[in-house]
């Protein structure tokens, strides 16, 4: 289980420091009319990497200050230290969401925790993580954190979304608070006859790339990836039902043959989808008898092995040991620790 820590106390000025660049001290000031204005130097990749992180505190200072409440400055630390293997490699299963997820809710929590709701938290991270990322991602990783649980989701319609706030059509107070079109954001609770086994490949990915390779492949084959498109959705549509009914062996038949959808896009497309890393993860898993396949994005990170036993749990896990693959994450999602 490895987690993320986000601490926030007031103070004179706004600061934040990080773990993810080694500690430095970087000092911004913050108003609703520019947003956030560095005052400290900050080298190019020190400053890409502070994008996601800004545009939360962006995004939730804004919110909270639309609800005339004034805003304290504070000390902001983020400690991701626990998603970093010891050369270094970063365990990539939904980790930048979830910064932006904990920066959004500490800022809450420290205005005025009425604000405070799954649903409020979920829609300013979505924003600022879409932003952040230059306009792409599902958002299922801002799902999953803001709810802490598993969810049935479904993204909203982001173009709309953006067009919205940046038209200053409404202000963001009153478009978080209005219905999404096309999202859906709904706790599930797994069957206890369903086993989750996660592993991370030992590779990163770059979603942002891996996204924009299918979006050209979109544009020069609109039909045979509508068509694509339209086989995975049945899928999931599919599988949504079969929780409640504990029909976990055709949902494993499923998320093979979701895999297998998967596949022929990437083929398609030109893109990497399913690494050799992650085939060797999703195969020593199948061996033993779970169905398995890469979550998110692909192009590395972490797949995931669904089975229908404690035993062949295990015997995935021991198989993935063997092989050297990490794993294990939290079910858990956002919490407040004081």
């Amino acid at each position: 289980n490895r987690f993320i820590t986000v601490t926030l106390r007031p103070a004179l000025t706004w600061q934040l420091t990080s773990s993810l660049f080694h500690e430095q001290s970087i000092n911004f000031a913050w108003n609703p009319i520019t947003g956030i204005t560095l005052t400290s130097n900050l080298d190019t990749i020190t400053q890409q990497l502070c994008v996601p992180s800004f545009a939360a505190i962006n995004y939730a200072l804004t919110y909270v200050t639309e609800h005339g409440i004034s805003i304290t400055p504070g000390w902001l630390h983020i400690d991701s230290s626990e998603l970093y293997q010891s050369n270094a490699e970063k365990f990539g299963f939904g980790s930048s969401a979830a910064i932006s997820v904990a920066l959004i809710k500490s800022i809450i929590m420290l205005h005025n925790p009425a604000l405070n709701t799954p649903e409020i938290i979920f829609k300013l991270a979505y924003l600022a993580h879409y932003q952040a990322q230059g306009n792409c991602g599902s958002g299922f990783d801002n799902a999953t954190a803001s709810l802490g649980c598993t969810v049935i989701y479904q993204s909203p319609d982001s173009p709309w979304l953006i067009a919205q706030y940046n038209n200053k059509t409404v202000s963001l107070a009153t478009l978080i608070t209005s219905p999404w079109p096309e999202l859906l954001l709904k706790a599930c609770k797994l069957p206890a006859t369903l086993f989750i086994n996660v592993g991370y490949s030992g590779t990163g990915a770059h979603t942002p790339t891996l996204i924009a390779g299918i979006t050209a492949y979109k544009k020069s084959q609109p039909n045979a990836y509508t068509i694509l498109m339209n086989e995975l959705e049945s899928i999931v549509r599919t599988m949504i039902p079969l929780l409640a009914t504990q029909q976990i062996h055709t949902f494993m038949e499923l998320i093979r043959e979701y895999r297998n959808l998967m596949r022929t896009l990437s083929l398609a497309a030109g893109i990497e989808l399913e690494t050799a890393s992650l085939t060797r993860l999703i195969e020593t898993a199948e061996s033993c008898g779970a169905a398995a396949k890469f979550s998110g994005a692909g192009g590395g990170d972490c797949g995931i092995a669904i089975s229908n036993s404690a035993a062949c749990y295990n015997l995935v896990e021991n198989a993935w040991a063997c092989a050297g693959i990490s794993k294990k994450v939290s079910q858990l999602g956002i919490s407040i620790i004081d």
